[in-house]
């Protein structure tokens, strides 16, 4: 690899990486690239989305690849573009657009072997395709939605499938003795207890976790330490506060040296990168930690304490997701004042 970049006619760029072979020796060359400022920044999620998308259209033809082509790029493409000029997490949108695309890609596959067109599509035939596969085909909701206000196909429907893993949930015995293990094990790094907190005690995805940025938390002399997650900064409670300030202390070295200048909260093994969820989530889980349970009794336990809108507000959380929550504990926001005056 090393050889064709000297070999090259040209200073190196990013097309002439993208034209080898792609594995973890051109990704972490073009991480080396990046940083000295050889190479511009570029958001590799979203490039890979793009040439996902670009295969995934290839193997249809006519009518279904044009749908599937307008479904990707026009929607999905689109959407996610947006979603990076505002410097959103385009990892996590582009994992949950591969699941729409592939459901919608499936199901065309399918019309295609019955030899029968979208437009010609009925209820009955979308129906005995949900019922003789697994539950991810119920994911082909959002394209047939698309595809019928784009005309492309007539009112179509799949209904929406709520996986069982989303009740998942811990005791809250548990989640205290999680809480005080990560508070007292000093022989585990700041990062991963620091990690490890931000979800048992404010309920924070891994996705999210993964992608703070430094900026994120301000230390203040007078008011203390309070970490942003979404327009104002909460207040990180103590000890946690410590374990936080030996983390920004001592934060983790890239395998290509310092990382001073790399902006996020939890440096990734590439240079300027952040780390990755897959690596959180196998740290965590290879202590016992169930990430998606915690996550939901840790969210519980908030809206048990303030109003579900308010834990939103300051976690970066919709009012639909929390006001869930809120319904699974058993309390509503009207009860909240008046509950702790009773009697």
């Amino acid at each position: 690899m090393l050889g064709a970049l000297a070999e090259a006619q040209s200073p190196p760029d990013h097309a002439i990486l993208d034209a080898l072979p792609q594995g973890g020796a051109v990704a972490h060359i073009r991480a080396l690239l990046v940083e000295v400022g050889v190479l511009a920044p570029r958001d590799e999620a979203f490039t890979r989305f793009e040439a996902w998308i670009r295969n995934k259209v290839e193997s249809f033809e006519g009518e279904h690849k044009r749908a599937l082509e307008r479904y990707a790029v026009w929607y999905h493409l689109h959407r996610i573009r947006r979603i990076q000029s505002n410097d959103g997490d385009v990892h996590s949108a582009a994992h949950n657009a591969k699941q729409q695309i592939t459901a919608a890609a499936n199901f065309l596959n399918w019309l295609q072997e019955q030899e029968i067109s979208l437009e010609a599509c009925t209820q009955s035939l979308v129906d005995i395709w949900l019922t003789t596969g697994n539950s991810s085909r119920y994911t082909v909701r959002g394209f047939l939605q698309f595809a019928k206000e784009s005309k492309l196909a007539p009112p179509l429907h799949a209904p929406t499938r709520h996986a069982r893993a989303q009740t998942r949930r811990i005791t809250d015995g548990e989640r205290l003795e999680w809480i005080r293990y990560y508070l007292t094990e000093e022989s585990l790094s700041p990062a991963a207890r620091s990690a490890a907190m931000l979800l048992l005690v404010f309920g924070q995805p891994l996705t999210r976790i993964a992608t703070m940025r430094l900026d994120a938390v301000d230390d203040d002399a007078v008011e203390g330490m309070r970490i942003r997650f979404a327009e104002d900064p909460v207040h990180v409670p103590e000890p946690f506060d410590g374990i936080l300030r030996q983390h920004l202390a001592s934060r983790d070295r890239t395998r290509t040296g310092s990382v001073d200048t790399n902006p996020y909260l939890f440096p990734g093994a590439r240079a300027g990168r952040h780390i990755t969820r897959e690596r959180l989530k196998a740290e965590l889980n290879s202590l016992g930690v169930d990430v998606l349970a915690t996550k939901n009794t840790t969210l519980d336990e908030l809206v048990a304490a303030m109003p579900a809108p308010m834990v939103a507000d300051a976690l970066g959380y919709s009012y639909t997701a929390l006001g869930q929550h809120e319904q699974h504990r058993g309390v509503r926001y009207r009860s909240y004042v008046s509950g702790r005056y009773d009697g």
